[in-house]
């Protein structure tokens, strides 16, 4: 693969495979003609002028821009327009360089703190603050030109390449740091490699060689992680994304190795992108775990099509459809995505610092071409970005995407309606109304479990946004193991037997789940989810519940007559035996206050979900069935916070079910506009064809057929094929 250097990128001298110019052991140098010597001087002259000029010169990064668009970038920040988004950057690029600052980062306490520190502490944060102070003081400098940021930049560099972090990096069992540091290698030495002395620079490009060293090693190895289990991890985006961007800046240094890294880097993130990433742009990880992947993948896919002329990595289908995907997961009139398994409500992972690669704004950008921007991505971007300053706002900005944005009214003008979608590689099936805070949006998923990627007992978890509410909600990022945490059941909408749920999950416990049926009509949607497998064993064969039958139906019915959008939700779950108590939950926003109001018969219930605040506001009615004597209940559901991230409260619902067979869940789900005076009525009996499931609204009665594992809407529609 040829390796094309921009004419004016500043060159270092590349380890030379000629003789040395200095004697070896028993070798005398031949004597120089003395005209040859009276005329070097004159005949280096021109080449010592030459290199003074080069040191001298500016430096010019190539992963994010080159020397041309320097004046470009200046005016930028030198605008009003861009004042908001440089003006906290620059702030903390100065902090970061001062003591006394809270920001300040002091190289010496930091070495100190990082070899005294756990090795998982080590590993995962260490190279991540680097990475951002490298990306902050890079750009700092090349805006400004003031010597303390490249001063400190450089401090900071050799204080991360220390031997004992160095070598615990790439001997960590965390796969993605190795992507982390290399990424802070990549940026320093993009960003102050003129500007460093051959003494500076030697031990930063040998530290960057060991790193992207180690991982070709392991990926020589056809039986390793790389060609089988570790594919489809977000690991693989970061470091196969980060190992490109170094073999970038590294290819004056080691011409014929950096070939090969860049091939190894470009395999790697193309098999991740065809591994973990479905036909219809879903990822079989959560949302966050896509972006950490699609940062350095997409810093490396766009800087190698600039640079390289290559671009295989951004014209891969998969990667177009990734705003579909999104769009179809944002909650109605919100700027985040749904909080669903290992997700967050961001629209990129950049620090609050300012660093990140927003990759939203990239995809519509058109990745640097104006004729390919992408509508659907410039809509996600002026919608959902994250009110942190990102410099990458600046670097990779078209002033054209906030414009395509604002045209975007909705995605409504862009995917065709009924809107809904199976993203099958996920197990996720959704539907919506639309995209405004007036609209409703619900959502059922029970995947796969992958080995190593990030996964949660949830298998027939469902959730409902819509009128300006979080009605039933799922829990977000969890990733151990701890019985009662974000990972399990217990903190899902999914039912408990015997107070116990599906398999052990989370760090590398995983349970399995299919979508037997999914439709998508104009006037409903469905879902029929099998979870029995997730309930009676996770990946390394550890017990759960011994279900004989685990399956949920899903509803979701289209506004139409004067009637709202709604959900049902059926459970046929049964367990062989003596007794159990089957309990049935639905996990809710932290804000609503809730009720219960016992049925009519001691086998029904309601809960009304109301968000604080005067009226009118909206409500739903939660009505739920079973076919023995049911117990309602609500209390508080806290839960520790997220890595990073303040703790977070919900409100669990429960309707429980003492049963020697099925209990037979049937539960409606109804969110009523603010001013609608109607509440609708569930009705559930037995009838020689199987059991009838009545929904009552004013001039309007829908009826499901429920019976030996199906479930047929009886209204007069019929889907399409």
């Amino acid at each position: 693969m040829p390796v094309f250097l921009p004419s004016d990128r500043i060159l270092f001298p590349v380890r030379r495979r000629f003789a040395p110019d200095f004697p070896m052991k028993n070798q005398t140098r031949p004597p120089v003609p003395r005209q040859v010597a009276l005329l070097l001087p004159l005949l280096l002259l021109p080449v010592l002028c030459a290199q003074t000029a080069l040191r001298a010169a500016a430096p010019e990064p190539v992963l994010f821009f080159h020397r041309a668009g320097m004046k470009t970038l200046k005016d930028r920040v030198a605008s009003s327009a861009y004042k908001p988004t440089w003006d906290p950057i620059l702030a903390y690029a100065d902090g970061v360089c001062e003591p006394g600052s809270r920001h300040y980062a002091d190289p010496v306490a930091f070495v100190e703190a990082a070899r005294n520190t756990k090795e998982k502490n080590l590993t995962q944060m260490f190279p991540r603050r680097l990475s951002g102070w490298m990306e902050t003081l890079g750009f700092a400098h090349a805006m400004t030109g003031k010597r303390k940021y490249k001063e400190h930049a450089i401090k900071l560099l050799h204080a991360g390449i220390d031997d004992a972090i160095v070598n615990a990096v790439n001997g960590s069992i965390f796969v993605g740091v190795r992507g982390d540091m290399m990424r802070a290698l990549a940026l320093g030495l993009d960003y102050f490699s003129p500007l460093m002395t051959p003494a500076q620079r030697a031990p930063v490009v040998e530290a960057a060689r060991k790193c992207v060293e180690s991982l070709a090693a392991s990926f020589a190895d056809p039986a390793g992680e790389w060609h089988n289990r570790t594919i489809p991890h977000n690991f693989s985006g970061v470091t196969g994304g980060a190992a490109g961007l170094l073999a970038i800046v590294l290819r004056e240094d080691f011409p014929d190795k950096s070939r090969e890294w860049l091939g190894m880097a470009e395999t790697i993130v193309t098999n991740w992108l065809g591994a973990a990433f479905g036909d219809k742009g879903e990822n079989v990880e959560g949302i966050d775990y896509m972006q950490y992947g699609l940062g350095n993948a997409l810093m490396f896919a766009e800087a190698f099509a600039r640079v390289e002329k290559r671009r295989a990595l951004i014209e891969h289908p998969k990667l177009k459809m990734v705003s579909y995907f999104l769009a179809m997961q944002i909650l109605p009139g919100e700027s985040g995505y749904e909080a669903r398994n290992d997700s967050r409500y961001d629209s990129d992972r950049a620090e609050s610092k300012g660093t990140g690669a927003p990759f939203l704004l990239l995809l519509a950008s058109g990745f640097n071409d104006a004729a390919r921007a992408d509508p659907l991505a410039a809509w996600l971007w002026t919608q959902s970005r994250r009110a942190d300053k990102n410099l990458m706002m600046i670097a990779w900005h078209h002033l054209g995407v906030e414009h395509l944005g604002a045209q975007v009214e909705s995605p409504a003008r862009l995917i065709p309606a009924p809107y809904g979608g199976h993203f099958e590689k996920r197990g996720l099936c959704v539907w919506r109304t639309g995209w405004t805070k007036d609209d409703t949006y619900f959502a059922i998923e029970a995947g796969h479990y992958i080995p190593v990627t990030h996964n949660q007992a949830d298998k027939g978890h469902f959730t409902l946004y819509g009128l300006g509410q979080r009605w039933a909600v799922d829990v977000g990022y969890g990733n151990n193991q701890n019985p009662k945490g974000r990972s399990q059941t217990v903190t899902h909408s999914c039912v408990l037997v015997d107070g116990k749920g599906q398999a052990l999950s989370g760090a590398a416990l995983g349970t399995d789940g299919d979508v037997l049926d999914y439709i998508n009509h104009d006037a409903f949607g469905y879902a029929l989810i099998d979870a029995r497998s997730a309930y009676n064993k996770n990946n390394k064969n550890m017990r759960g519940v011994p279900l004989t039958k685990a399956l949920r139906h899903a509803f979701y019915m289209r506004p139409a007559d004067g009637v709202p959008a709604y959900a049902v939700v059926l459970d046929d779950i049964e367990e062989a035996g003596a007794a159990h108590a089957f309990t049935w939950q639905m996990i809710t926003w932290e804000t609503m206050k809730v009720s219960e109001k016992d049925g009519a018969e001691k086998n029904a219930g309601t809960f009304l979900v109301a968000p604080s605040g005067g009226s009118p506001r909206p409500r739903m009615v939660v009505r739920v069935n079973a076919a023995t004597g049911l117990e309602l209940a609500h209390a508080p559901l806290d839960l520790p916070g997220a890595p990073g991230h303040d703790p977070l409260k919900y409100i669990k619902l429960t309707a429980t079910s003492q049963s020697t067979a099925n209990p037979r869940f049937a539960a409606l789900l109804a969110p009523l506009p603010a001013g609608y005076a109607h509440e609708p009525a569930l009705s559930v009996r037995k009838i020689p064809q199987g059991t009838l499931v009545g929904i009552e609204w004013p001039g309007r009665i829908d009826r499901i057929l429920w019976d030996d594992g199906k479930a047929v809407l009886m209204n007069p529609v019929k889907p399409k094929k």
